[in-house]
């Protein structure tokens, strides 16, 4: 059963999305700079994770009645180098100060910064300390110096963080990105962290190149969210919470954003939609594809951070 947090609708004003508390849902905003976060065990939880003002940035956390997590994209923080997203996941899980913890299930909806940059960070600081490439112990990731213009970047130096371990990576890009294809600073940031992570961890089945894969990424991407799996009625399950996929890119949509993945949540019989950064011509894909009255959700969490994002029809719906 999900906690209730709050039977209002909670409007979390930080240039992020605006979401609603609905019934036996709980959602909560974390404060990363909290000592602790106070949770219930038992219960289903989902974090919105806003660490900043400054970007319109997307994360969400889900802890499961068995303290199982789940992340729907991580977001970004433009100010604060040094990932944040390991120490929040610590605080919801209530785990100490650099103590392990683990990730069942990981799923990005789009390239962009503001959604893919903080798992980028952490596969990136998934190096040990005699790493040679280590510079006075921190590992060099790149930053864009903008988010309209992604292809330009600088390199610049974190702290790793490789306490935990990631079950399963779920996305579905298509082979180009609005603007700036594979030479985008968040790609090339994701790409050579994957490969950082599967070094590391050379027993996971995953990472055994197949099908003609060249890279990690090329092999995770869309092996398991692609659009035959989801005509098929994909649904991804982490103790007892179903993740069903929806939709994912189709090439008559455009930029990136139209090609968000949209998920749908269930537990207990209540749903909780992701539409992540969908906008209109993805809108009127998914009304396309399925009847209206399938598309209802107990709650929606606003396309592209609530500015003119999927189309009206849909939240109707």
């Amino acid at each position: 059963m999900i906690t209730l947090k709050s039977k209002k609708i909670i409007a979390i004003i930080l240039g992020v999305i605006s979401a609603l508390c609905f019934l036996m849902f709980g959602l909560s905003f974390v404060d990363t700079n909290a000592e602790v976060v106070q949770y219930e065990k038992g219960k289903v939880e989902v974090y919105q994770i806003a660490p900043e003002k400054n970007t319109l940035t997307q994360g969400y956390v889900i802890k499961t009645a068995n303290d199982k997590i789940v992340v729907i994209d991580g977001g970004v923080d433009s100010k604060k180098l040094d990932t944040y997203l390991p120490q929040t996941i610590r605080q919801i899980l209530g785990k100490e100060e650099g103590e392990a913890f683990h990730v069942d299930a990981w799923f990005l909806s789009h390239p962009h910064n503001d959604h893919i940059f903080e798992l980028a960070k952490m596969l990136n600081g998934y190096v040990a300390e005699d790493d040679a490439s280590l510079i006075d112990g921190k590992v060099v990731i790149k930053v864009p110096n903008s988010l309209n213009n992604p292809t330009e970047y600088t390199d610049v130096c974190v702290t790793p963080d490789n306490n935990f371990t990631i079950g399963k990576f779920y996305f579905d890009f298509p082979t180009w990105n609005y603007k700036s294809g594979d030479t985008s600073a968040c790609l090339i940031n994701l790409k050579q962290g994957l490969e950082k992570y599967a070094a590391a961890h050379p027993e996971v089945e995953d990472f055994t190149l197949t099908n003609g894969a060249v890279d990690v990424y090329s092999e995770l991407n869309g092996k398991y969210i692609n659009k035959d799996t989801i005509a098929q009625g994909q649904n991804i399950y982490v103790d007892g919470v179903r993740f069903e996929i929806l939709q994912t890119w189709s090439f008559g949509d455009g930029d990136a954003n139209n090609n968000s993945m949209v998920i749908r949540m269930w537990v207990d019989g209540q749903s909780l939609m992701f539409l992540n950064d969908a906008g209109v011509k993805s809108g009127n894909r998914l009304l396309a594809t399925y009847d209206a009255d399938f598309l209802k959700a107990d709650i929606v969490q606003l396309a592209h951070h609530g500015q003119n994002g999927v189309s009206k029809e849909v939240y109707d719906a």
